[in-house]
Formats: structure tokens, sequence, C-alpha cells
């Protein structure tokens, strides 16, 4: 699986409208890389997700800075999840 910005964003917002469908999905395909999958996260896309989370533009409470890079580390972390270079 590669997840697209969008469910990145909601995955890890639990403010946003789309949380707990987001949040199931990249948990499936984390759990499904005990099977032999993988969850790419894309360069692009993990500069994206903290452009957007983090700017007060978009969000009224954005994401802290190190919170946000938290949530891609610990994503990082999970065994098969690994951003391609």
């Amino acid at each position: 699986m590669t997840p697209d910005v969008n469910i990145l964003i909601a995955a890890s917002r639990g403010d946003h409208p789309h949380h707990k469908i987001a949040y199931a999905c990249l948990d499936e395909a984390v759990v499904a890389c005990a099977d032999g999958a993988s969850v790419k996260l894309m360069p692009m896309v993990v500069a994206s997700f903290l452009r957007l989370v983090t700017n007060a533009k978009i969000f009224v409470k954005p994401t802290p800075v190190e919170d946000a890079v938290g949530f891609v580390d610990a994503l990082l972390a999970m065994p098969g999840v690994e951003m391609p270079t």
C-alpha cells in the first residue's frame, strides 16, 4: 500500500471527519505487513503531510511539528513500513 497525503492527514488528526476510516485503513495496511505486505511512504507525500498538518492557515489548531514528525517516525518504526529513497 502507498497511502496518499489525505490518508495520512485524516489518520493523524482526531478532529478530522474521516479520522476513524483513515486510521482503520492505515492500521489494516500495517497489520498486513506481518503477512509480507508493505507500506511505502513516499517522500513527497510525507513532505506534503508535514507542510499541511502544521499549517495554521489550513487548520485552526495545527499539529505541532514535533507531533507530526513523531507520527511519521512511529509509522516508519513499524515492520514493513518504509520510505523509498
